[in-house]
């Protein structure tokens, strides 16, 4: 079974604009890293509404911005907001 993450602190950029992505769970492809545009965490997106369905990198300062976790399905806790609003938000701002 794939290593599943929970991202504790993290971001990943939807046409130009920062999206908290805290909360979600994904299947891990990549543990933390350090690139030339800071560090990141590489996760499988495929399946969550609003992002690419590819492989994505996550933008977090350190290792203990997510945690290893047990549940099942790449999921978000409850928030007043999906990230599906959040994409249609930030779309309708750059147009």
């Amino acid at each position: 079974m794939t290593d599943r993450i929970e991202i504790l602190n993290g971001t990943h950029k939807i046409r130009g604009r920062d999206v908290d992505l805290s909360g979600y769970v994904f299947p891990l492809v990549s543990e933390f890293r350090v690139g030339r545009n800071g560090g990141f965490v590489t996760v499988d997106a495929r399946g969550v509404a609003g992002l690419p369905d590819r492989n994505i990198k996550i933008a977090c300062n350190s290792a203990d911005d997510y945690a290893y976790t047990h549940k099942d399905n790449t999921q978000k806790k409850q928030t007043n907001r999906s990230l599906s609003e959040c994409v249609t938000v930030l779309t309708c701002w750059t147009k």
